[in-house]
């Protein structure tokens, strides 16, 4: 039987992962309820959640992607848009190279070319680039993805420009 979780609000997205589901109202609250073994619904503690529960407030967000145990925002940041995750790690598949899993979002990485982000099953996150108008499936290799983050991770960290196309060439080459 169907159960009323919320009325009279304004809701924007709904993602649902494996056990845990994650909502973007329309005032930018993300609310969160389920499984949260791994912290993969940011609520900064690791303790399932049985009711609608506040994670956060940011009126950038425009995407949610909830998959197996972790999850992902997407914000629109001025006109550079940064990929946070939260969840369970392994693998890297928050896109954070030191395997840990985190209970509260953690900003991966920022990009003008990142529109939207998609993760599927146990996967880590997919990217899709207005640059190259290219869908990167979720089929990938785990550690084509992580090199990738991590190279855009050194990019932000110190200025370095590394040519769009050596990334690209990487990945063409996996294919």
């Amino acid at each position: 039987t169907p159960i009323l979780l919320m009325k009279d609000q304004k809701i924007k997205i709904i993602s649902c992962g494996w056990d845990h589901s994650i909502i973007l109202k329309e005032n930018g609250e993300l609310i969160g309820f389920g499984h949260n073994w791994y912290g993969q619904l940011g609520t900064k503690d690791d303790e399932n959640k049985y009711q609608p529960t506040f994670i956060l407030k940011d009126e950038n967000i425009k995407q949610i992607i909830s998959s197996n145990d972790h999850s992902l925002i997407l914000k629109k940041n001025g006109e550079i848009n940064e990929i946070w995750s939260t969840g369970y790690n392994n693998s890297f598949r928050l896109g954070i190279e030191d395997g840990e899993d985190r209970n509260e979002f953690t900003f991966i990485l920022k990009d003008e070319n990142i529109s939207m982000i998609n993760s599927s099953s146990h996967l880590i996150p997919s990217i899709w680039s207005i640059e190259e108008h290219k869908y990167f499936p979720s089929s990938f290799k785990e550690s084509i993805l992580t090199f990738y983050l991590s190279l855009k991770r050194i990019q932000f960290k110190t200025n370095l420009k590394i040519p769009k196309f050596v990334i690209f060439e990487i990945i063409k080459q996996t294919i």
